[in-house]
């Protein structure tokens, strides 16, 4: 069964985490979960069909693909455009605590328990956390939870911490009296300092937002977080996936990619109508970016990239992992 619908398409033109601007796509969306699909999209599979006359194109999110493919092709009538090929994350909740531990080396499992116990030993020796659920329990979690997002580098410079929004609210709250979302807080001497809200959809926990308190940062807030919520999952047996949803899995220290029991190669598939106007935005949109990747791999060799990426983050801390 098909999830889709016509959308505004944000298009964003950036360097690194700078986006210079931003136009608009009119697009049909399908946003179907990466497992619903029967078979992964290959350089056969065309979707010119598909395109409505009053729209400017098709857009797939996460589909699942076998190889990394061309960026960009022009194909019949269509510009095909894969601005982004990524692995998507998941951890396999079907199975046991135990077994998931297996996926885990000694090293890494060292690593784990030294940082719980480190987080542990500057709190009072304890790990101390929620979980919210119910609409009460939301109306409690939401605005301990904004406070730890005001303070992060996602907000405070990519307006992409916990949203603010009555639109956002509305629908947690909705999805709360549906038991159709988690959330987590964890605490230090009382005080909120990390944060983790998951809807739910057929049986699948989505990692949408996770922040902490920047001064936490050598405590490793995110990862005990992270850690505690999978342990009480696999004890509570009620879902079959943690999905980490698209992004990268390397970044901020592999967070994604060190938790997941799995992942999926996917991309977001744009098929977009064969006109002057689109393919100057697709190639334009792809200069830009290859330039970012340049610049970023020279900054990169000369040591420069991670330098300037943690002075950003120290002005604006990070929200991270």
């Amino acid at each position: 069964m098909s999830n889709n619908a016509v959308e505004s398409v944000e298009f964003k033109f950036r360097i690194g985490e700078i986006t210079l601007w931003t136009s608009h796509l009119k697009l049909n969306v399908f946003r179907n979960h990466f497992t619903e699909y029967e078979h992964p999209y290959t350089e056969e599979s065309n979707y010119s069909d598909s395109i409505d006359e009053k729209l400017d194109g098709v857009l797939f999110r996460s589909r699942p693909i076998t190889a990394l493919l061309p960026r960009f092709t022009l194909k019949q009538d269509v510009i095909r455009y894969f601005p982004k090929q990524y692995h998507r994350y998941f951890i396999d909740l079907t199975g046991s605590k135990e077994e998931y531990l297996e996926k885990f080396s000694a090293k890494s499992r060292s690593t784990l328990k030294r940082k719980i116990k480190k987080f542990s030993d500057h709190c009072g020796n304890q790990i101390d956390w929620r979980e919210y659920k119910t609409l009460a329990e939301m109306e409690i979690f939401y605005p301990l939870a904004r406070q730890v997002s005001t303070k992060t580098y996602q907000e405070r410079m990519l307006a992409a911490g916990l949203p603010e929004d009555d639109l956002f609210i509305q629908r947690m709250y909705a999805l709360a009296q549906k038991d159709s979302v988690r959330a987590y807080l964890l605490f230090c001497q009382d005080k909120p300092v990390a944060y983790l809200y998951c809807p739910i959809s057929n049986g699948i926990l989505f990692y949408q937002y996770l922040g902490y308190i920047p001064e936490m940062a050598q405590w490793s807030p995110g990862t005990v977080l992270q850690w505690v919520v999978i342990e009480n999952l696999f004890l509570e047996s009620h879902f079959a996936m943690f999905d980490f949803t698209e992004g990268p899995g390397k970044g901020s220290g592999g967070h994604k990619e060190f938790f997941s029991t799995n992942s999926t190669l996917c991309a977001d598939i744009f098929f977009l109508r064969k006109t002057n106007i689109n393919l100057f935005l697709v190639l334009l949109h792809a200069k830009i970016d290859s330039f970012s990747t340049k610049i970023g791999i020279f900054l990169d060799r000369f040591g420069l990239k991670t330098k300037i990426k943690n002075f950003l983050r120290k002005l604006y801390p990070s929200a991270s992992h």
